[in-house]
């Protein structure tokens, strides 16, 4: 009987465990981190047409894409590029290069191409 006992016990911690790692984690990145990461995109979205982005931007939206797994998490990247955009003159011009980077990179992740994209969708 108390074997029995303890194999509910083990069940129940397993559950529990695999509870835990399933569970999507809130804002596990911030917009430093992205701004961070970006970085290197920005001598690619502030020319005004032509060019390619960096090996090093390329690397990093790779990067990004991985530490934000989440619907969650994807939220939180696109308020911060919006964000970003806004503190250019062109934030319209600037989301619009941006959201060329991920063809030219070949990292399948979508970036919103205005400033009033609702990242909530």
């Amino acid at each position: 009987m108390k074997l029995a006992g303890g194999a509910v016990l083990l069940a129940v911690v397993v559950a529990a465990a695999a509870t835990l790692f399933m569970a999507e984690p809130s804002e596990a990145i911030s917009c430093g981190e992205v701004n961070s990461l970006l970085s290197p995109c920005l001598s690619f979205v502030t020319r005004s047409s032509g060019g390619s982005p960096s090996g090093s931007c390329c690397a990093n939206v790779g990067d990004l894409k991985a530490r934000a797994p989440f619907p969650n998490d994807k939220r939180v990247v696109c308020q911060c590029i919006k964000d970003q955009a806004r503190r250019f003159q062109n934030p319209s011009s600037i989301m619009n290069r941006a959201s060329q980077i991920p063809s030219f990179c070949r990292v399948d992740v979508s970036v919103p191409n205005n400033p009033n994209f609702d990242c909530n969708r």
